[in-house]
């Protein structure tokens, strides 16, 4: 099948509560719900071309992994029907600036990113997570 980032389901995983001082997890599941094989390029190996963004709850953005910050060698996702393929990621519930994130409700979205890092796909939904003091 050709590169099709709209053959692909993204669905995004998160923890729901975290307390100050942890990590929330983040895991980004793509799914092939078509009769034939998905194809992907991606923009680098080992989960990097998963790119998780949190806003606060007035939707400013908060943080955002760059992976392009990162040396790597691209990957090819390859799903066969029925199949998926999770990439994980952990925010440290700090802010762009690196300074800890208040208590309160956050909003984590994730994007797949393809090999030109241009976006193959965004999770359906965004992840609720509410930081605890």
């Amino acid at each position: 099948m050709a590169p099709d980032g709209g053959a692909l389901t993204l669905i995004l995983l998160c923890d729901a509560e975290v307390r100050s001082g942890g990590s929330a997890a983040l895991t980004l599941r793509a799914g092939n719900p078509t009769a034939g094989e998905v194809r992907i390029p991606l923009f680098a190996s080992g989960g990097w071309a998963f790119e998780p963004v949190v806003r606060d709850a007035g939707g400013r953005e908060v943080w955002r992994r760059a992976p392009g910050r990162l040396a790597g060698t691209a990957d090819e996702l390859v799903l066969a029907p029925g199949e998926h393929a999770d990439f994980a990621a952990a925010w440290d519930l700090r802010d762009r600036e690196g300074r800890p994130v208040p208590a309160g409700e956050y909003r984590l979205s994730g994007r797949l990113l393809g090999e030109d890092g241009g976006v193959v796909g965004q999770a359906e939904a965004a992840c609720p997570v509410r930081v605890l003091p």
